[in-house]
């Protein structure tokens, strides 16, 4: 990171924030086909994703994540 400026690592920072604060594709997809999950047995947290095929193609994807 040393060759990354601070106005370069601000833009970073800030594309960042913004992705933690108003994340995409964040949710549970009703109508999806396929459906995974990954749950840590430790501490009990876990991810889902979800995805709708269409036509062989990707047509949606989302995820739910449950954790600190």
């Amino acid at each position: 990171m040393e060759n990354i400026s601070n106005e370069e690592l601000s833009k970073i920072n800030a594309e960042i924030l913004e992705h933690m604060m108003h994340p995409k594709n964040y949710g549970v997809m009703e109508d999806a086909n396929g459906v995974g999950m990954a749950v840590d047995k430790k501490t009990g947290e876990f991810a889902m994703v979800y995805i709708k095929i269409e036509d062989n193609k990707i047509a949606n994807i989302t995820f739910g994540v449950n954790a600190c």
